[in-house]
């Protein structure tokens, strides 16, 4: 069945899936390259919360990274 914008809707059955790509990701991704943030050409909007995983220090390096945010 396709969902909005022309997308494949996720199924119940297609979780195992999911889980598998994200667990991957974490697995093996080792993060973006400064050069690779400051190639980016569209506009960015940087944004964290209170209790985000990510740290506020390392928002406001990506924010100065990047070009257009």
């Amino acid at each position: 069945m396709m969902g909005e914008g022309g997308h494949k809707e996720q199924q119940p059955e297609d979780w195992p899936t999911l889980v598998a790509k994200v667990m991957r990701l974490l697995l093996e991704f080792k993060g973006w390259r400064p050069e690779d943030i400051q190639s980016n050409k569209a506009p960015v909007l940087v944004m964290i919360e209170d209790a985000d995983v990510v740290r506020p220090e390392h928002a406001v390096q990506m924010f100065r990274l990047l070009p257009h945010a």
